[in-house]
Parts: C-alpha cells; structure tokens; sequence
C-alpha cells in the first residue's frame, strides 16, 4: 500500500494506514468545529445566509428568533441531514457517508454549544450603514472555502447539498453537480430577500442577498484554487519543424521538459514534430517568445487544472 506525494511514491504499511483512516475522521471533526465558530462569529451576528444546508438552517433560526423562541442552526441542521444521510448509506460511498456524518454530528452539536456559550464578545458584528458586513460576508468564505477543501481531500464533504449533489450525479452522470449547488444557492439568495429584508426599504432588502453571493463566490473560488492545487499552468502543443531548438531552448530558459511526437500535415502531408510542454502561467511570454522566432511553427495552449510530480524542479 502506499500514497503519491510532490512527484514521489511512498510506501505506507497496514498499521499507518489505519492510523491515517482514523486521523482523517479526527480532522473532519476538527474543521466542523472550526466551520461552526465561523458562523457564530462571522454570520449569524450579520444577519444574512451562507451557502447550502448551512444557510437554509441559518434562515430558520432567525425566523423562530422573530417570534421569541430561536431554536439553534443546529438542530435544523440535523433535521434535514439525517434523511439524506440515511439515503447516502444506501446509495453512496459508506466511507463517505460516515465522514459526512461526523462533520454534521460535530457541526450541528458545536453550533449548539456555541449558541448556549454566548461568544458575542469576540464576534464580528458591524453597523448595517457601515459596510463591514461585507467583511464579516467575505471572512466567512474564506473559512468555508478553506474549510470544505480539507473535508472533500479527506473523502467526505459538509453534507447537504453535497449529498444530494452526489446523487444526482450517480444517477445522470453527464449532469454537472456544480449547478445542482448552484441552483440550492440562488435560491437561498432569493429567500434571504424576503426573510432579511426591511418593510418599506428595498435597498437594505437587497443587501441580505448581495452578502450571501459573497460569500459564495469567495467560498467556491477559494475551495476552487486549492483544488486546483494553486499551481497556475498552462500547457503549450507547438507543431513544428524545429523541434530540436525549441526543446532546447525551453530547456535552458523555462526549465522545463519537453514531450515530442510525430505527426502529418493533413494538407501537405509532411512529416512534422509536436511539441507537449507545461509551463507556468507568468512563463507564457517568454515561451511565446521563442516560438515567434522559428517559421513553420504553430502553437496553441490551454488550462491546466493541477499539476503533479517533478513540475516544479529544475532540468538539469
């Protein structure tokens, strides 16, 4: 048994593995401690919606503040994924399932406690008219972003929309799961309208929903680049009769291998090289560079969600 790392195999051994299944349990609790914090810091005490399950539950905690009696985010949490984990077991992943169920135990419980502590002395609450609500929108996306990354690489996510997401996905496979979420989150967006808005003030009505696209659009841009490994790269296909000095030159100057190939012209049905080269998106110019030096040359380049092995060591 073993694990790819940075461009090298390692060996891993029954007992680590078991060591590290466990731990993996360990830090989905930790970051569902850490995800609920953030809300009682950053988004319940600013009055608007988050993403997913979390927001629809965050929308029903505030509506029964309204008439006196607030039952905590919490316990909405639970209630509406213990159906979908129920359905999960049967027909998804079981690790996943369990690790799903942790981070929704453990969030729920925390938000819970986390309501009953009262930590309102160290939470983010800023004015409506001064704009730090924004802030408060912002600093939540941040942790969510970060935070769902770290449960998705340790084989579970944050429940919820994911699960259905995931099950809509095993069913129609050609259907992207981005929009299921996508779709769960406008209309949160929209509901935070009527919900948070002010009577007589279309203005502050907006604002509910302009914090909550916020939050997702920092939430899933973050989770996004991390995903992608934050390795900007692009990679470059050059069809060419100079293949020798082009490789040479990105080489010496790029640092980078090439990949040649043999190939036709269909038109003029002669022998040319094809060129496969990765390089980093700041090194564009300077590769575009060396190939408007050498006629005969075409080149196209498109984006490189992640790289892995040896990509940023030098050539030697």
């Amino acid at each position: 048994m073993g694990y790819f790392f940075r461009g090298a195999y390692y060996h891993v051994s029954t007992k680590q593995k078991k060591l590290l299944y466990i731990s993996s349990y360990f830090l989905i609790a930790l970051e569902a401690l850490v995800n609920a914090f953030s809300y009682e810091i950053f988004i319940f005490p600013n009055d608007f919606a988050p993403a997913g399950v979390g927001g629809i539950s965050t929308i029903l905690q505030y509506l029964t503040g309204l008439f006196g009696k607030e039952v905590s985010a919490g316990i909405f949490s639970l209630i509406i994924n213990v159906p979908l984990l129920i359905i999960s077991f049967f027909f998804l992943d079981r690790d996943f399932t369990f690790k799903n169920l942790v981070h929704t135990v453990v969030f729920s419980v925390a938000l819970v406690f986390y309501r009953k502590l009262d930590v309102h002395a160290i939470a983010f609450t800023a004015a409506p008219e001064s704009g730090g609500r924004v802030l408060a929108a912002i600093a939540g996306g941040v942790f969510s972003g970060l935070l769902y990354y770290v449960s998705v690489r340790l084989g579970g996510a944050t429940g919820g929309a994911d699960i259905i997401a995931a099950l809509i996905n095993k069913k129609k496979p050609e259907f992207e799961m981005v929009w299921v979420i996508f779709a769960i989150n406008v209309a949160i967006a929209i509901t935070s309208f009527f919900v948070y808005g002010q009577s007589g003030n279309i203005a502050s009505s907006y604002e509910p929903v302009i914090l909550c696209l916020i939050y997702c659009f920092v939430s899933s841009t973050l989770s996004d680049y991390f995903f992608k490994g934050g390795k900007s790269a692009v990679k470059f296909e050059i069809i060419t009769t100079h293949h020798d000095e082009i490789s040479q030159e990105i080489i010496e100057k790029l640092h980078h291998g090439c990949t040649i190939l043999t190939g036709m012209g269909a038109y003029s049905h002669s022998d040319k090289k094809v060129l496969i080269c990765i390089v980093n998106r700041r090194q564009i110019p300077a590769c575009e560079k060396i190939l408007k030096k050498y006629d005969n040359t075409f080149a196209f380049m498109e984006n490189v969600n992640g790289t892995f092995g040896a990509f940023n060591r030098r050539v030697k």
